[in-house]
């Protein structure tokens, strides 16, 4: 009776709607004094922390999940003007990272935040909770085993041997690797309704989450005998 080795790459791709958006703002200003800058500053930051202290705005049902600024204000220069004429200003800079459950909340907080002085959305992050994504890595990792038996199965049936006969002997497991659709081409920010309006206070943005994508692949040797 002949054995004989097969040794095959199981793949796994799984899509998942994303279930929360991390939002980060950056808030810089120049100033002819550093004091000038900061206060500039943090005039922003105020108006932003006094909207994360709203409940009517944050969302009772838990809209937005989290939130954490930098606490140091960053102290740098910002040079202007020609060459022969270039003058450096004081700049300070802090940002924020806002985690949203709730899109419909994102676009609005979205639209109110970009009329904000000084504030810059720097970008949109799509993620899943923790408890999906451990569900799907664990989904990704029985049909990285069902994909290389049948695979290893098939190349069997080929030589002439019964499927059954196929036995795994040795895995090697690969990492997961996660990523937001990102179809649209807007850079993780998602679709957004009327792209490239100048938003005002009130407005609404209407973001379509992105889908989140788990990547998974092993590779596993069977040994075949039946032949």
């Amino acid at each position: 009776m002949l054995s004989f080795n097969i040794t095959v790459t199981g793949h796994s791709v799984i899509t998942h709607p994303a279930e929360l958006a991390v939002l980060s703002l950056s808030i810089s200003d120049t100033g002819k004094t550093h004091t000038d800058a900061s206060n500039s500053v943090k005039k922003s930051v105020g108006i932003i922390e006094a909207l994360l202290g709203d409940k009517s705005k944050t969302g009772i049902d838990g809209g937005i999940v989290s939130w954490k600024k930098q606490t140091t204000p960053t102290i740098g220069h910002e040079n202007r003007g020609s060459m022969s004429m270039s003058k450096s200003l004081p700049r300070v800079s802090a940002g924020f990272e806002i985690t949203f459950r709730d899109f419909v909340l994102l676009g609005s907080w979205t639209a109110s935040i970009s009329a904000t002085p000084n504030v810059n959305i720097r970008s949109i992050t799509w993620k899943l909770t923790n408890a999906t994504q451990k569900t799907l890595e664990t989904k990704g990792r029985k049909n990285c085993v069902e994909d290389a038996l049948n695979k290893a199965q098939d190349f069997a049936e080929a030589f002439g041997a019964w499927r059954e006969a196929v036995k795994p002997v040795e895995l090697q497991d690969s990492d997961v690797t996660t990523s937001a659709s990102a179809e649209n081409g807007n850079r993780g920010l998602g679709r957004i309704d009327s792209y490239g309006k100048s938003w005002e206070s009130g407005d609404t943005i209407v973001f379509v989450d992105e889908e989140i994508r788990l990547k998974s692949s092993i590779n596993v040797k069977f040994i075949v005998n039946g032949i």
